[in-house]
């Protein structure tokens, strides 16, 4: 198992290469960070390769200068609300 940005724009041209690679060199599961609200949507994409992909809820303050860290965390909250997120990370 792995944690991985794919979702992010940057591998939007080789991302179906970049995943098959992965997996022919034998990795089974990719955990799947967001970076912010603004990644969540292409990170849920990616969770429709079946066991391979796990969305991964989180808050990184780093990031919040973009929206304020309160709709980070409500945005956050959301999401939880709405489903189950193989983990929850926060990081300083």
């Amino acid at each position: 198992m792995t944690h991985t940005h794919l979702y992010s724009e940057q591998f939007n041209e080789d991302r179906g290469e970049m995943i098959q690679r992965a997996l022919e060199a034998g990795v089974e599961k990719m955990l799947l960070p967001n970076i912010d609200r603004a990644s969540i949507v292409g990170m849920m994409e990616l969770e429709q390769i079946p066991w391979k992909m796990f969305p991964n809820d989180w808050f990184a303050p780093l990031f919040c200068w973009k929206y304020g860290y309160e709709e980070e965390l409500a945005e956050m909250r959301q999401w939880l609300e709405k489903r189950k997120f193989l983990a929850v990370s926060i990081q300083d």
